[in-house]
């Protein structure tokens, strides 16, 4: 606790103590992409369904994709 108060608050929210692996930033890009991608594709099948059963269903995974992705 002692340590920690020595430092300053800007030099906490620098990146200087964090190691830099570029592969796990692409590899959440892609995924969030693709999670996005498939959300927009449900809600476009929530405008396409027959019956309002299914939308729903369709409409509650597109949005919980959506936001997750």
């Amino acid at each position: 606790a002692r340590r920690a108060g020595k430092v300053s608050p800007m030099a906490a929210l620098r990146d200087a103590g964090t190691p830099a692996d570029g592969r796990s930033g692409w590899i959440r890009a892609g995924i969030g992409l693709v999670l996005t991608a498939v959300g927009g594709a449900a809600l476009w099948v929530t405008t396409q369904a027959d019956k309002a059963t299914e939308g729903s269903m369709y409409l509650a995974l597109g949005v919980l994709l959506t936001l997750i992705g």
